[in-house]
């Protein structure tokens, strides 16, 4: 199974997918105005996914400049919010590694 996160400025989706890219189970949420209730939102949300199957891969679409070397949202396109550690937190939440893309 595959998790991708859409972070956008209105909404935020997570969707799983198995293998051969079938949606098998999708939820979208408001994305909160600050960033710390945006990751708590992020952790109530990704168990609701955890006990769906193994996760081969995690992918998150981050609005705006991305620092993928280290892991950091420089400016979001959407939010106010700069030089957060996106990935770090979000590989906290999830257990494992996360592949951050910007999605514009």
């Amino acid at each position: 199974m595959y998790l991708a996160i859409d972070i956008g400025g209105t909404k935020t989706l997570f969707a799983s997918f198995s293998g051969d890219g079938k949606v098998q189970k999708k939820h979208k949420f408001a994305t909160p105005e600050s960033y710390d209730d945006f990751i708590k939102e992020c952790r109530q949300e990704y168990h609701k996914f955890a006990t769906t199957g193994y996760l081969k891969a995690v992918v998150a679409a981050v609005p705006g400049r991305l620092d993928r070397q280290r892991g950091i949202a420089l400016a979001f396109g959407n939010r106010p919010w700069q030089n957060l550690p996106i990935r770090s937190d979000l590989e906290t939440i999830i257990g494992q590694p996360v592949r951050i893309e910007n999605d514009s």
